[in-house]
């Protein structure tokens, strides 16, 4: 509570001395002192009033240890999701392998795979080289000629 000191014996010696009357004096006293308590009773309420206005916002606000722990929470969080992607991302990775070396069992290359600026050797050279396929001559089998190119096409030196 705030206190407004007010010496009354003082301001009655002063208004004596002024020329007012004793008895009216203390009652000028007496007044003005009832009217400082009331005054200084509706300052505190005020401050009251005040004071609790200003804990309900701060109430919203956030302390150094409130930041503090959601720094803390979202680093882990950006840990958790960094392994996560690492572990998606290698699965994407050893799939798109596995879709790519199925398509290559499946779907062999017809011509030789260039590596930089060196072909694969070729056949004579006892490379791999996927046999040619042509729907044409399977059409034509009945004929001898036909059968004869085939067969010289796929022989081995």
């Amino acid at each position: 509570m705030h206190a407004i000191t007010f010496d009354t014996l003082e301001f009655t010696e002063q208004l004596k001395n002024s020329g007012v009357p004793d008895e009216q004096a203390k009652g000028h006293a007496k007044a003005l002192a009832t009217a400082l308590k009331q005054t200084a009773g509706r300052i505190d309420e005020l401050f009251d009033k005040r004071d609790k206005q200003t804990e309900e916002r701060l109430d919203g606000l956030a302390t150094k240890q409130d930041l503090e722990m959601t720094k803390t929470e979202l680093k882990r969080d950006i840990t958790d999701l960094e392994y996560r992607m690492t572990i998606k991302f290698g699965l994407m990775f050893i799939a798109g392998f596995g879709m790519l070396f199925t398509a290559l069992r499946y779907f062999p290359p017809t011509q030789p795979i260039v590596i930089s600026n060196h072909s694969m050797p070729t056949h004579e050279q006892n490379a791999f080289k996927a046999p040619a396929f042509s729907p044409g001559l399977e059409q034509n089998s009945g004929k001898k000629g036909a059968q004869d190119t085939r067969n010289s096409q796929n022989q081995v030196p």
